[in-house]
């Protein structure tokens, strides 16, 4: 079936013209949930989510055909979520729930592999609103790269960075506090010990954590300095990636090459809100793989991942029972009203001061 919605953008068309029953009756993974509960209009979600959860089911049905060589592990995707269920969030120094959007997030991420095993997505791309929980969930997927998928490797690096030292010391900084916490219970101390990671170095100021045991570092490294020559990182992120002084794509490329012969499971993922800006390559990107995943039946954009919580209407902005959209923390019954409450007064202060595209974009 060749499908193709860069005219159309039918996404609901297209998914109500597929019987679904096989992947429904097979898939009962909290990933493949969400993807249908998006379709479903279950969930609020825009267009550009909705094309990533009908990517998910599309490449469920053809996966491991001629030409996609990829599959969907669900002991994989459910590993993820199991090691996320115990990490703390920085404010309560307690684990915390995950919302359906979050754990599509996670198993986009961990349960797509290739061929050889491998993760399928060596690039991501993760686009949300402020004060959504990007670092938060970005720190679970390094602490887990660490502690998980490089067990028994040696002399791997890990890479946490944004465009200044600020911005960078808070993602890097989560992951610290992660650490602690994780240590002070079994197995997860013992296997920090095993690796060498010093509890010292994570009370302290330094911009690296070394496995002293296997040779490997967790590298906190500033866009700015520019300075990821020669390493070769197994999962890289990269915060605040829609800045438009993240223009250099020979900075990126610098990740990027380093992570191309040797690395098993390698990843690189960019994080961000959105910024007025359209011409970085975050957002140009962006864009290419939307255009790739609107054209269903081509394969080319097969190993790279975006997911993009956005509005579909700038006027949505005077419609609040589509914020959702942007932001899926809405979700979250207990705290919508408050979270409601501060959204409105942004929006109102924002019009108040002429600065609504401020609003719009963040």
């Amino acid at each position: 079936m060749k499908i193709d919605l860069t005219k159309t953008h039918d996404v609901n068309g297209a998914y109500k013209s597929i019987d679904w029953s096989d992947i429904r009756s097979k898939y009962r993974d909290a990933g493949t949930k969400y993807a249908f509960d998006v379709m479903d209009n279950k969930i609020v979600a825009g267009y550009h989510i909705k094309l990533a959860c009908f990517r998910h089911l599309r490449d469920l049905q053809r996966q491991d055909t001629d030409g996609f060589p990829y599959h969907y592990d669900v002991d994989e995707a459910n590993r993820i979520l199991l090691f996320a269920s115990v990490c703390p969030e920085m404010a309560t120094h307690k684990p915390v729930k995950l919302l359906a959007w979050q754990k599509f997030i996670l198993t986009q991420l961990v349960g797509w592999r290739n061929n050889l095993g491998d993760k399928r997505f060596t690039t991501a791309i993760i686009s949300v609103a402020r004060h959504n929980g990007k670092t938060y969930l970005m720190s679970i997927i390094t602490v887990y790269s660490v502690l998980i998928e490089a067990m028994n490797e040696s002399s791997q690096d890990f890479l946490v960075s944004s465009i200044n030292y600020k911005q960078t010391s808070k993602l890097f900084g989560y992951v610290k506090s992660m650490l602690l916490y994780l240590h002070q219970t079994e197995p997860w101390g013992s296997l920090m010990d095993d690796l060498g990671i010093s509890l010292q170095t994570l009370r302290s100021q330094a911009d690296q954590i070394a496995l002293s045991n296997t040779g490997g570092f967790i590298r906190a490294i500033t866009y700015k300095s520019g300075q990821y020559d020669s390493f070769h990182f197994k999962t890289a992120i990269l915060d605040e990636a829609g800045d438009p002084e993240v223009s250099d794509d020979t900075k990126i490329n610098k990740i990027t090459s380093g992570q191309a012969l040797g690395v098993k499971s390698k990843q690189f993922i960019q994080i961000s809100t959105a910024y007025p800006d359209a011409l970085v390559p975050f957002h140009l990107d962006e864009k290419r793989v939307i255009q790739s995943m609107e054209q269903d039946y081509k394969r080319d954009a097969d190993t790279y991942l975006v997911l993009d919580w956005s509005q579909d209407d700038e006027n949505e902005m005077y419609k609040p029972e589509t914020w959702e959209k942007s932001n899926p923390l809405l979700a979250m019954k207990d705290q919508r009203d408050s979270f409601m409450y501060d959204l409105n007064d942004q929006k109102n202060k924002a019009e108040l001061k002429g600065i609504v595209n401020d609003f719009q974009n963040k």
